[in-house]
């Protein structure tokens, strides 16, 4: 049996060094499946974007806006298409180029005939579709469809944030518009491979929109933009005024963007081979997991401080990790491995008090109970005693005690030897035990074969009545004593005192006149009580 019970403290143990573990992994699974640390992870995405900084716009992308000057001077949108035919007629004499079109020319125009006229001779023209809503789509027309070279989908889909952090590779066999862009443009420029097998496509935002080469539609129409800036590029022509598409980047506090900006920053990560690669996965979990074991285990190994320092060195390190990833264009998720890290560190220090505390209830325990009867011993008896005694002082309420000594226990003892003293004081014990009531009466063993019992707010009349519940407890148990001159069985004597406390007297009083309580029963004959009530520091016996 103890082999088994030392086994199962054994496996318990072993449970315990990973429990922490568990309840973190089972907590903050709980919470990234509510959806809880997703505004966490989002504000942690727009910090590590802005402590990196900005990148270069690539020179090779340019954005022709559709503002408000634009508007002022053209009208309001949406436009003629003869505007961009126009505009088609402008960038010709700029060649090679590639023109895309971030607009859905969906409905039908008389003047669609010469805009798609111009755009077979320009050639290299990409326009755009949009599947804003599921089954529902807005495609360019059948004849500018046919004019252009490709076309490709504008789908944005915005985090709660508002910020776009991934979009849709294919939407119905349709490319998101950078890719088809940039197939256009390596018609005539050397460019590196795409990443066509990626179900998503995560911007690498690179800089406030204002400081990547753009140009005002109305100032190309007007001449003002030479041929060759516009020459070798990628010409992104899309709505940049206020209220039209707007868009939320990492960097938004220092500049508004709208949905062209997205296709812009996308092209500029395909040319520059710098897309956002996440971290994430099967792989990237069991990792985490695996961290968090070897996490879990450190700490059990070190001190509360040191796992305070520890913790905030972790995470805080792998903040500086992620923001380096991130330079490489790694995206390193933050919120949940720092939740999971230090829910398990709060873990450990949780259960590290709850088994402080179950330490020192079992130190108090080891203090204040007697290991051979299992009731308290002296020491908690007198820290009773002593605390009853002043409350019973300050309400004049009255206490009593009862000292009981075993009738020839020496005799006991050389008759049937230690072992069986030690049974019979415990049988003593639970005599006590089955005739007291309350929860307040306190029960000890005073020394040797003596026991006492305290009886908060009880009289002299409780107190008797008690005295002989105990005798009679004890008779009835019927062990043997044959070396006894007064019972073939064990009897106990009982001394008791009642006293209502004053300033006269103190409780070490009290316990000396329940000895000499005691003492005057064994003088009378054993197997009795005898009382004695304190009226000043003279007792008197009854």
């Amino acid at each position: 049996m103890n082999w088994r019970r030392q086994s199962r403290l054994d496996r318990w143990k072993h449970w315990q060094t990973w429990l922490p573990s568990l309840l973190a992994t089972l907590f903050v699974a709980g919470l990234f499946w509510l959806k809880m640390l997703q505004p966490l992870e989002h504000l942690a995405y727009q910090w590590l974007f802005q402590w990196r900084g900005h990148l270069a716009w690539d020179e090779r992308v340019v954005l022709v806006k559709i503002d408000e000057p634009s508007l002022k001077q053209l009208g309001a949108f949406p436009w003629s298409r003869d505007r961009y035919t126009q505009l088609l007629n402008v960038i010709k004499s700029s060649q090679p180029n590639t023109v895309v079109f971030d607009l859905v020319f969906s409905e039908l125009s008389p003047a669609d005939q010469r805009f798609a006229e111009a755009i077979r001779q320009h050639r290299q023209i990409v326009i755009a579709g949009a599947w804003n809503q599921p089954n529902r789509t807005w495609q360019p027309n059948p004849m500018l469809r046919k004019a252009a070279i490709a076309t490709g989908h504008i789908l944005q889909t915005a985090d709660a944030d508002g910020i776009v952090r991934r979009i849709p590779t294919y939407v119905d066999r349709a490319a998101t518009l950078s890719l088809p862009s940039l197939q256009t443009y390596q018609l005539f420029a050397n460019i590196p491979e795409m990443p066509l097998a990626q179900s998503h496509l995560w911007p690498n935002w690179i800089a406030p929109t204002e400081q990547m080469p753009q140009y005002s539609f109305i100032d190309l129409l007007n001449g003002q933009v030479t041929p060759a800036a516009l020459e070798n590029k990628i010409i992104l022509v899309g709505a940049t005024a206020a209220g039209f598409n707007p868009l939320m980047t990492p960097f938004d506090e220092e500049s508004s963007a709208s949905g062209v900006h997205l296709h812009a920053t996308l092209l500029n990560n395909l040319l520059q081979q710098n897309l956002l690669q996440p971290i994430h996965g099967k792989r990237w979990m069991g990792l985490l997991l695996l961290s968090n074991l070897i996490w879990s285990h450190w700490l059990r190994q070190v001190r509360t401080f040191q796992q305070l320092v520890g913790s905030g060195i972790l995470v805080s390190g792998w903040w500086l990790l992620a923001l380096l990833a991130l330079h490489q264009s790694y995206w390193l998720p933050v919120a949940v491995p720092g939740i999971l890290w230090l829910t398990t560190s709060m873990m450990h220090w949780i259960m590290g008090n709850i088994q402080l505390e179950a330490k020192n209830q079992q130190l108090n325990h080891l203090a204040n109970i007697d290991e051979l009867t299992q009731i308290s011993n002296r020491r908690a008896l007198e820290q009773y005693l002593q605390q009853e005694w002043q409350r019973s002082r300050r309400e004049q309420q009255p206490i009593s005690l009862l000292l009981c000594d075993v009738d020839f226990f020496k005799q006991f003892n050389d008759c049937y030897g230690h072992i069986a003293g030690d049974e019979c004081l415990y049988q003593i014990a639970q005599a006590l035990n089955l005739s007291t009531k309350r929860p307040t009466d306190l029960i000890a063993r005073y020394g040797g074969e003596e026991f006492a019992v305290v009886l908060p707010n009880t009289d002299a009349q409780g107190a008797e009545n008690l005295a002989t519940a105990i005798l009679s407890q004890v008779r009835a148990k019927l062990i043997p004593h044959q070396k006894s001159p007064i019972s073939h069985y064990v009897t106990l004597s009982l001394g008791l005192v009642t006293v209502v406390p004053d300033a006269q007297i103190d409780w070490l009083d009290m316990i000396d006149a329940a000895d000499r309580a005691l003492y005057q029963a064994k003088f009378q004959g054993r197997d009795r009580a005898c009382n004695a009530v304190i009226k000043s520091p003279t007792a008197e016996f009854v």
